[in-house]
């Protein structure tokens, strides 16, 4: 569970929330994966803004990626996307150890909390 966002992800073994079901029709699968993305777009809707410092709290990395583990790094959201990725956000990550480069990265928003959930968002930065 995100302390900060009150969100928990469905526990589904090592799948992801966003994987239709064996059983599952596409008319059923499309509703509970709107239903989830609402949910949790709600739950982060008070701190989720341009310019909030986050905290990436685990990072589901994929072989072909090679970014190497990124949990723990903080960084800042530059971008919240439109739908259909509503359920994702772009955080911009400083250089860390050789690196010489600003990463920019779209994750899934369950994994990021934010620093400083406590500082009220101006309405003209959401």
């Amino acid at each position: 569970m995100n302390p900060t966002s009150g969100y928990s992800t469905p526990k589904r073994g090592n799948r992801s929330w966003r994987e239709r079901e064996t059983d599952e029709d596409g008319e059923a699968f499309d509703r509970r994966v709107k239903a989830q993305t609402q949910l949790l777009r709600a739950a982060c809707e008070p701190w989720l803004a341009r310019g909030r410092a986050v905290r990436l709290i685990y990072d589901r990395t994929f072989a072909f990626q090679n970014r190497g583990d990124m949990t723990g790094r903080m960084g800042t959201i530059t971008r919240v996307p439109r739908p259909p990725f509503t359920d994702f956000v772009h955080v911009s990550f400083e250089p860390k150890g050789r690196q010489r480069v600003t990463r920019e990265l779209m994750v899934e928003l369950e994994a990021v909390e934010p620093i400083d959930a406590e500082t009220p968002v101006a309405e003209g930065q959401r």
